[in-house]
């Protein structure tokens, strides 16, 4: 599973990721297959690239509470929006039981940075941040274990496209036009489910077209 492709999120975000270890995952309110997952994963633009582009080695380091810090090398491939890649990182924060701050950047030399996460005890933890290639980036929160609280993004030209906010129950979500207009508007309510993962539910959306006329929402797929 963790070799699961990730759907970017700008418009990403438009769709937050498919599945990854740890995060709390989105499904519609049949139960059906998780649709995204909001709390991780490197936001891999691909711009320019073909759905069979070339590889490239990243790093990654953990700052732990206590001062030391680990690196690594991780390995991924853009693929037009999507992104395929290794989970080496991964398995040092979950598997260590790790508490710190890890960062990623998409190159051996840290000059493009990828994402920020925070741990406890080798759990997402608090905050995160994430940028993609063609410039858009993002910040958010979540509570331990990976359940996402809220995030706001916005695109290379600095206007908001997505925001979540956290409700009593579960999350919120809106989009918004280039022009400033809503989108759309999501209710999702928190579920449990065997084994003790968090899952948001879809209750309630709407949507609107760029000029501010409400219009029927996609259909979700399964």
């Amino acid at each position: 599973m963790r070799r699961r492709i990730q759907q970017s999120v700008l418009a990403a975000i438009a769709g937050w990721f498919l599945l990854c270890a740890g995060c709390a995952r989105w499904v519609d309110s049949s139960g059906s297959t998780p649709a995204r997952c909001l709390t991780c994963g490197f936001l891999l633009d691909g711009d320019g690239y073909s759905r069979t582009g070339p590889s490239y080695t990243g790093c990654w380091e953990f700052t732990h509470a206590d001062g030391r810090v680990v690196s690594g090398t991780w390995h991924h491939q853009h693929t037009n929006r999507w992104g395929r890649n290794t989970w080496e990182w991964l398995t040092y924060a979950e598997g260590s039981n790790a508490t710190g701050n890890l960062v990623l950047w998409l190159d051996k030399d840290k000059k493009k940075r990828c994402q920020a996460i925070s741990y406890l005890n080798g759990k997402r933890h608090g905050f995160y941040a994430a940028w993609g290639a063609s410039g858009w980036h993002s910040v958010g929160s979540h509570e331990e274990g990976g359940f996402p609280l809220s995030h706001i993004i916005w695109d290379a030209a600095g206007r908001k496209t997505e925001e979540s906010i956290r409700t009593e129950d579960g999350i919120v979500e809106l989009g918004w036009w280039p022009n400033g207009k809503q989108k759309y508007w999501k209710r999702f309510v928190g579920e449990a489910r065997p084994g003790g993962q968090k899952y948001l539910v879809l209750k309630s959306h709407r949507c609107w077209d760029q000029a501010g006329k409400e219009i029927p929402p996609p259909k979700t797929r399964h």
